[in-house]
């Protein structure tokens, strides 16, 4: 798998989430939630927020390989600036 198709993945999977969090909050408005939704809502948002961090270091970490390459580009570490695009964010 390449690391295009790893990216489209866990964006995939943060639309995915982010898609049930908005369907469980909808219930809870409508006030036909349930405890069990409450509970999913809860680990969605645990989960929501790991993938935040996550993509935060990245960023960092990205960072400071791109301020490094403008002395040594061979040591540059991940995608291109701009070529990480996350919608909806």
């Amino acid at each position: 798998m390449s690391d295009q198709d790893e990216d489209q993945s866990v964006l995939n999977q943060i639309q995915r989430l982010v898609t049930e969090e908005h369907q469980l909050y909808a219930l809870g408005a409508r006030g036909t939630s349930s405890g069990t939704d409450w509970e999913q809502l809860a680990k969605i948002q645990v989960e929501l927020d790991q993938c935040w961090d996550l993509i935060n270091v990245l960023d960092c970490y990205y960072f400071l390989s791109r301020q490094r390459s403008v002395h040594h580009p061979e040591h540059m570490i991940g995608p291109a600036v701009g070529s990480l695009s996350i919608n909806g964010c």
